[in-house]
């Protein structure tokens, strides 16, 4: 294969695929040659603590009975596109068979449904033990010691320490991660947890206010496990000031692209762009977007404290891939209009949390939270934790304010998390396509949400790669400035 064709951007080579038992005591067998594999889909989600992936397999020699497929066998799949030399290997276990025809005598069609190895594990082992620590080290350590996992393991550093007491029975280590990511607070300043502290002592009024910034995903991708805070997954500029990386520009093509416009190198090229769901007031007011009241028990003092979510007192300390400037076309004005109402002074959800001071505090002696003397105070995160819980779950459904659906093709190095530049072209006519060529609210960067890979061999080993990515943002438009979000 030509790697460096142009008109095969999208050109993929199976190199090898190998299936093994999982117990290595019988012979490692090679599955290549003919029509054997038709189709390799693989994915990647943010919202998801493992990769998975199907494999179709058109069977003329009989595989499933001369090496019956009982679940649990390892594949071994590497692939090699025209998009770079560089050789893909994905390492997955058979979870089920599906959809098993005879479409004749010769040969018989059925999809291998796989997963991660990790997840296996995940099903058979408990977590029985107190753990302690910041929680990206509790993470690390039932990635290494409990999952035992190889791969490599990227974590944003933790601000917090935190302690977790297992169940009676206890329990998955992927369940432990998904509580403790709610807990998670990223390294911050030590100026931001004191102006933290400052305000919530200073407002006295019934109902205090909210402000910082949260929330944070724990994902798999073929580079290894994830752990990273919103805000990071959403800045473009580094700490020396400098862009972060960003793959593409991907430029859509129209009937009014001219010439000179068409992007040279059409690995770059968008085939298709679909916007699922742009706008839903009742769904912004219901979960509340825009404006949220929370009750937060803390179960070691008996006390209930309310404090309020307000986007708008939060909006400059975000991270943001769209215009930092777009939260005035965030106010679902027309809602306003309807009920005579703000959005941003009514609250539109009530929400209630349990906190326990004692889990963020890790001597053996009884935490005190009126306690302030010790020079590693506990009570920082504590206090921080009872700003970013009310706004952990408004941060993800910001993030799905402009959503989109793009194919290109086949990139196998975009995983979920990735950012992606996009160039939208205007679809207006050609007499103002002259000054207004770019569709400025929709082009710019979005955050992959989701990413699939589907390798299609119509010939052999050779075939033809396609990337399909779920993208989304919580801000339209292009980014004029830098985020101050302070993180």
């Amino acid at each position: 294969m030509d790697l460096n064709a142009a008109q095969q951007s999208s050109a993929v080579e199976l190199v090898s695929c190998i299936i093994s038992k999982p117990n290595n005591l019988i012979s490692t067998r090679v599955l290549l040659g003919g029509d054997a594999i038709l189709n390799f889909d693989f994915r990647e989600h943010l919202l998801s603590p493992f990769v998975g992936g199907t494999l179709t397999i058109s069977d003329a020699a009989n595989f499933v009975s001369t090496f019956p497929i009982t679940g649990g066998e390892n594949i071994e799949l590497t692939v090699r596109c025209s998009f770079s030399d560089e050789p893909i290997v994905h390492n997955l276990v058979v979870n089920n068979i599906q959809g098993r025809i005879m479409p004749d005598e010769k040969k018989q069609l059925y999809v291998l449904k796989l997963v991660s190895k990790e997840l296996m594990i995940n099903e058979q082992i408990r977590v029985k033990k107190r753990l302690n620590g910041t929680i990206d080290e509790i993470v690390k350590e039932l990635l290494d010691n409990f999952l035992k996992t190889p791969k490599d393991i990227n974590i944003e550093p933790s601000n917090n320490k935190f302690k977790k007491i297992p169940s009676d029975g206890g329990d998955r280590p992927f369940d432990v991660i998904a509580e403790l990511i709610t807990k998670f607070i990223p390294k911050i300043s030590k100026k931001k947890l004191n102006d933290l502290k400052k305000f919530n002592k200073k407002v006295k009024q019934k109902e205090k206010k909210i402000s910082g910034t949260a929330g944070s995903f724990f994902w798999e991708t073929r580079r290894g496990f994830n752990l990273t805070s919103c805000d990071t997954l959403c800045t473009l500029e580094g700490k020396d000031g400098k862009p972060l990386g960003v793959h593409g520009p991907y430029i859509e093509q129209t009937a009014n692209t001219e010439p000179q416009e068409v992007a040279i190198d059409p690995r770059f090229n968008i085939k298709t762009v679909f916007f699922p769901l742009e706008v839903d007031v009742m769904a912004a007011l219901r979960s509340g977007k825009l404006t949220k009241r929370v009750t937060l028990f803390n179960i070691s003092t008996q006390e209930y404290e309310e404090v309020v979510y307000s986007l708008s007192d939060n909006w400059n300390q975000m991270a943001h891939l769209g215009n930092q400037n777009d939260v005035d076309n965030i106010d679902f004005s027309p809602a306003g209009e309807l009920t005579g109402l703000s959005a941003e002074t009514e609250v539109t959800r009530n929400m209630s949390f349990i906190i326990d001071h004692e889990a963020f505090f890790n001597e053996p002696q009884v935490g005190n939270p009126e306690d302030d003397s010790k020079p590693e105070n506990p009570n920082e995160a504590f206090e921080a934790y009872k700003f970013f819980a009310a706004q952990s779950s408004a941060r993800f459904d910001l993030l799905t304010n402009q959503q989109c659906v793009v194919k290109i093709p086949g990139n196998p190095f975009i995983c979920a998390g990735d950012k992606v530049q996009l160039i939208l072209r205007a679809k207006v006519p050609d007499t103002i396509s002259d000054t207004m060529k770019i569709d400025v609210e929709s082009s710019g960067v979005y955050l992959v949400k989701e990413v699939t890979h589907n390798y299609t061999f119509s010939e052999g080993t050779s075939g033809i790669c396609e990337t399909t990515l779920r993208l989304m943002r919580d801000a339209y438009g292009l980014k004029t400035e830098p985020s101050a979000h302070g993180t």
